[in-house]
């Protein structure tokens, strides 16, 4: 090596080592601030990402989207005219009645069944979906298969609850 390739060398060494001994004092001036905000603050302004205060004023968050399938998407909003009464808490190991008050289909091609009561019921066979308004009798058996009896339908539907 030449004698500039030695002087480079230690050239770029000792900017190097002074570069990281410089940062370690103000790495330690962080550690000794006793407030977490005000800590992290200080470790975000030496990295260089604290964002301004007028960008932390202009950020907006991002909107909601209301999902189109599951049984999220059959609650409707306050105030529109399909709402259904509030949920009652019921067993759903327990024999009750009630109506349907919504059906929806679901992405993979089964259905949702509201009730009037506030829950939400799976169809668990592909078919032909009750209408709404039926009343439906719900049973459910000793081996925890959920039935609805519909006079309209000579064999029952097989749901599963969702709430």
């Amino acid at each position: 090596m030449t004698i500039w390739a030695y002087r480079a060398t230690a050239v770029s060494a000792a900017l190097f080592l002074g570069g990281s001994a410089m940062a370690a004092p103000q790495a330690a001036d962080c550690r000794a601030i006793a407030d977490p905000t005000a800590r992290l603050a200080c470790y975000d302004r030496q990295a260089g990402t604290y964002p301004s205060a007028e960008a932390a004023d202009r950020a907006e968050p991002e909107p909601y989207r209301r999902p189109t399938t599951g049984p999220s998407a059959l609650a409707p909003t306050p105030g529109s005219p399909a709402a259904a009464p509030a949920a009652v808490q019921i067993d759903p190991n327990r024999d009750f009645n009630s109506s349907i008050v919504s059906v929806s289909r679901l992405s993979n091609g089964f259905y949702a069944l509201g009730l009037a009561n506030g829950s939400v019921w799976h169809m668990t066979a592909i078919g032909q979906p009750p209408k709404v308004g039926e009343a439906i009798h719900h049973r459910r058996t000793f081996v925890g298969t959920h039935y609805f009896d519909i006079k309209s339908r000579a064999r029952p539907l097989t749901v599963r609850p969702t709430n």
